[in-house]
């Protein structure tokens, strides 16, 4: 921060606080004038005139504009002379030029015009008083003082300017310090909502730690692509992995749509569920739409390719809804992670499915069978399970 720079945060401070003062002063003032007065009625209305006068210009232009200031003493010195003469040559009209001292030192940012106006109004001033008859010895003194205390202002200004530069500093380097501060709060915060879900996240913030979550009804969702291992062979490293995060980015885009929380991919593998971390009774039918729009994606790749001459991707999906327990795992790199039969449950039916195609379980049937058309399978062999009832899921809804 530069000299300029803290010359003007420093003017700007004290031109408030000038502000608020000076109308109180010039209420003092007129108090005094009018104690004086030889002719109070003609006294009160100058000295209001003129006091509105300054308060109004000081509204509308820039006190900083040597010409708006020039325009202002040419004003001002005309209705200094009757203020002379009705108050009488007793009464200390002076105190308005020091009121103007006062003004320029502290509000007014341009130094030659500070010195160029605390010379000027007290001048203007007694060359007011002089028009209207008061005595050179009055007078004298009066000019004297007012250019002291001018002075003493303007050393003030500069003194206290000295004394606030550091602080200034210090200030201005804190408000940037946080405002970085805030905004790597908020790329920690994105980081950490791009790991965790929401309100998981909120709850390591405030606490440190994760409590595990248990939850009834969760609908888990995985996929996977058949013959991986063949597409792998057929692509370089870059491309196979621009396919995979071309594919799995419309997946996130279509999990956030359907409000579901997307748990980890593992390798080609890709694993979501619905109900979490807040419970709903819809997750089967939403965990559902989002596996239809998934294929759906697939289907418009696998034209695009075709039509490129290029390998295809074929996906399974298999959906298997029952009672789960999440929770963060892991001390350097946090893992949200879900647990119980049913995720072992959703795996068997994604590698029972057929490629193209929705592979749910009993359970999620029972709870989408009304709003999906399902085509039953009969019970296949499951690994650990033995035999377990499957449905296909048509594309579209009854």
């Amino acid at each position: 921060m530069n000299q300029e720079e803290i010359r003007k945060a420093f003017n700007k401070k004290m031109f408030i606080t000038v502000e608020k003062v000076l109308p109180i002063m010039d209420g003092g003032y007129l108090l005094i004038l009018l104690y004086f007065s030889e002719n109070i009625w003609h006294t009160g209305i100058l000295t209001l005139s003129i006091t509105a006068f300054n308060f109004l210009w000081g509204k509308f232009y820039d006190s900083n504009e040597v010409r708006h200031e020039l325009i202002r003493a040419s004003f001002n010195v005309p209705m200094f002379i009757p203020l002379y003469y009705y108050s009488g040559p007793a009464a200390p009209v002076w105190f308005f030029g020091l009121t103007t001292v006062i003004h320029s030192s502290l509000s007014i940012g341009n130094k030659r015009l500070q010195l160029f106006l605390n010379i000027l109004y007290p001048c203007t001033i007694a060359f007011a008083g002089y028009l209207a008859g008061v005595e050179m010895s009055v007078l004298i003194p009066v000019i004297f003082i007012l250019f002291i205390l001018a002075l003493l202002f303007i050393a003030l200004q500069g003194l206290l300017l000295n004394q606030n530069q550091e602080i200034i500093e210090q200030q201005v380097k804190l408000e940037i310090k946080n405002k970085e501060v805030v905004h790597e709060m908020k790329k920690s915060d994105n980081l950490l909502l791009n790991i965790l879900p929401k309100e998981t996240a909120e709850e390591l913030k405030e606490f440190g730690s994760a409590n595990p979550k248990s939850y009834e009804m969760v609908s888990v969702l995985f996929t996977d692509f058949k013959g991986f291992t063949i597409i792998s062979e057929k692509l370089t490293p870059k491309a196979l992995v621009q396919e995979l995060n071309y594919c799995f980015n419309a997946f996130d885009d279509i999990v956030a749509k359907y409000n579901l929380e997307k748990i980890k991919t593992i390798g080609d593998a890709y694993m979501c569920a619905g109900g979490i971390p807040i419970p709903n009774t819809t997750n089967a039918i939403d965990t559902i739409n989002a596996a239809i729009e998934m294929q759906q994606f697939m289907h418009k790749w696998q034209q695009d390719k075709r039509s490129k001459g290029e390998f295809v991707w074929e996906l399974r999906i298999g959906i298997h809804t029952g009672e789960i327990v999440s929770g963060v795992v892991g001390k350097t790199k946090f893992t949200y992670d879900i647990w119980g039969d049913t995720v072992n449950l959703a795996a068997r039916m994604e590698s029972s499915c057929e490629a193209g195609k929705i592979n749910i379980s009993e359970a999620t049937y029972q709870l989408v069978k009304d709003s999906f058309k399902c085509t039953y399978r009969g019970k296949l062999k499951v690994k650990n399970k033995g035999e377990v009832s499957m449905y296909f899921v048509e594309k579209g809804e009854r």
